[in-house]
């Protein structure tokens, strides 16, 4: 009668165990997933704030403008001579803005 107390008591202490361990098992789980919800919560947060942005669009204006980048210019581009041409263009207007150009900063004497 000992013996088959000891057996079941010792079974009883197992699976008590192994409960135990899945049960932490599980809570690490849930752990991650809630930190990867809040993750995904935050960059979706972040993208819905850049994407209402009105400083992007005012440097969508700023390059459409500076690099002369409207339908009628591009569409006048046939030749590789003119894309070189239209390629030099857009380097001296990328130059003003360089922070380390000399065109840059404008000095009005």
């Amino acid at each position: 009668v000992v013996a088959k107390y000891a057996d079941r008591n010792t079974l009883g202490r197992l699976r008590l165990l192994e409960r135990i361990q899945l049960e932490l098992n599980m809570i690490r789980g849930l752990r991650l997933l809630l930190l990867c919800g809040v993750i995904f919560g935050v960059v979706a947060y972040a993208a819905n704030l850049e994407k209402r942005s009105h400083y992007r669009l005012g440097l969508l204006n700023t390059y459409k403008s500076i690099f002369n980048l409207n339908d009628e210019h591009l569409s006048e581009i046939k030749t590789p001579d003119e894309l070189f041409d239209y390629l030099g263009e857009l380097s001296k207007s990328s130059r003003l803005l360089q922070p380390l150009s000399s065109f840059y900063f404008v000095e009005e004497t």
